[in-house]
């Protein structure tokens, strides 16, 4: 597998190497201080340090501890500092807020990492036997608080899923895929790819997620409007509890009782850790076209996406943004050459003269999906929602990309 396991750095979103660069951007800083009222370029970029973390005492609970030993490798349990600080917290505002000023105070007191699901059982049903809390853990790309420790008496463990990531078996006849529960997004795709098949969830933490983070956060992605959500997805699961390993019987639909599944699916890890899952996964398209339409304002975008829905015209995606997102998109371009530059210009002034006011304007992105017999009617469609979105009257919509 090409994609290394990695984890993001813990004071901030992506690797330790990825950071923003401001003269790539020559735009996005004079737009920045006008919507923030910021006057002033004397900023220092801060150093942040492990040293400078407030870490808690782990707490050991030794009889866990002997019984972790004799049935996993020393290298699946570490108590080590960086290990604990990036397993504290996931990556929302206040998560951040809190590791940059140094207070690490939901970090756990070990990490786990299991191999299998006999690992994960083993794990789980030690630290039943101790009250040990015990948080499962996947890219840490968690914005809504579920990576934090909340009791400070018990000891806490952190189950990192990361090495559970194999493409288990594929039935291209009825178009599924067993899956374990700790790969990445770009990590399953390139399993996937090579049977020429993609789950098509594309979440905006896409790169640094995994598909029990998706199933257990009820995950929606880019192009949920052509394959639906992540429950959509789901077939069956495998779950280990307290009680043992919950298990759901792969079969298309179930016209009794309840249905199981919905009951992992959103459970946020509360009520066991997914170990695998069989999903639904369709062909991976052949070819593939983004294009974006620029729309006077926000109403007219939205009209815009209910007559595809009336016409039947639905894209693989559609995302429209308000005014203010599509402010900050133009702002965000990289550097343009000088050709550029004057192709942008012309352009704006062409949007003016049609009446589009920039600071109302909202910029809709489509993606369009199709293997090469099918592409002239893909691509005729795309051209006709352009024409069916200006033959509106009042609307003026126009393809920009």
């Amino acid at each position: 597998m090409a994609h290394e396991l990695r984890h993001m750095k813990w004071w901030g979103w992506g690797y330790e190497d990825a950071e923003f660069r401001a003269s790539h951007h020559p735009d996005f800083w004079p737009y920045a201080k006008s919507v923030l009222d910021i006057e002033s370029d004397d900023f220092t970029r801060p150093e942040w340090s492990l040293e400078s973390i407030e870490l808690p005492e782990a707490c050991a609970d030794q009889p866990f501890l002997a019984k972790l030993r004799t049935c996993l490798a020393p290298c699946q349990i570490t108590d080590d500092a960086k290990e604990r600080v990036i397993h504290s917290y996931g990556k929302g505002f206040r998560d951040l807020f809190r590791l940059r000023r140094g207070i690490a105070a939901g970090a756990p007191d070990l990490i786990v990492y299991p191999e299998s699901e006999r690992d994960v059982c083993l794990t789980l049903r030690a630290a039943a036997e101790r009250d040990i809390v015990l948080i499962p853990f996947g890219g840490g790309s968690n914005i809504a608080g579920c990576l934090e420790r909340m009791d400070a008496r018990r000891m806490c463990v952190s189950l990192d899923m990361r090495r559970m990531r194999r493409l288990l078996a594929v039935d291209r006849r009825s178009f599924t895929a067993q899956i374990e529960a700790g790969v990445f997004g770009p990590d399953l795709e390139e399993q996937l790819g090579a049977h020429g098949l993609t789950l098509g969830h594309f979440p905006d933490s896409f790169l640094h997620s995994t598909l029990g983070g998706w199933i257990a956060t009820r995950s929606a992605g880019m192009q949920s409007d052509k394959y639906g959500k992540i429950e959509d997805m789901v077939i069956a699961v495998r779950m280990v509890t307290p009680e043992g390993v919950l298990q759901t019987r792969v079969v298309p639909k179930s016209s009794n009782g309840i249905d199981v599944n919905h009951l992992c699916i959103g459970s946020e890890g509360t009520l066991g850790v997914i170990t695998e899952a069989t999903m639904r996964v369709h062909a991976r398209p052949e070819s593939r076209q983004v294009r974006g339409y620029l729309f006077p304002e926000f109403e007219g975008g939205i009209e815009a996406m209910l007559e595809c829905v009336r016409q039947e015209c639905m894209p693989a995606m559609v995302r429209l943004n308000d005014p203010d997102k599509t402010a900050l998109s133009l702002a965000f371009r990289p550097s343009a050459s000088s050709f550029t530059k004057i192709a942008s210009s012309l352009f704006k002034t062409y949007l003016r003269a049609k009446g589009f006011d920039q600071p109302r304007a909202c910029l809709m992105l489509i993606a369009l999906e199709g293997s090469p017999w099918r592409l002239p009617a893909v691509a005729a469609s795309g051209s006709n929602l352009s024409k069916m979105w200006r033959g509106w009257p009042g609307s003026r919509c126009r393809e920009v990309i």
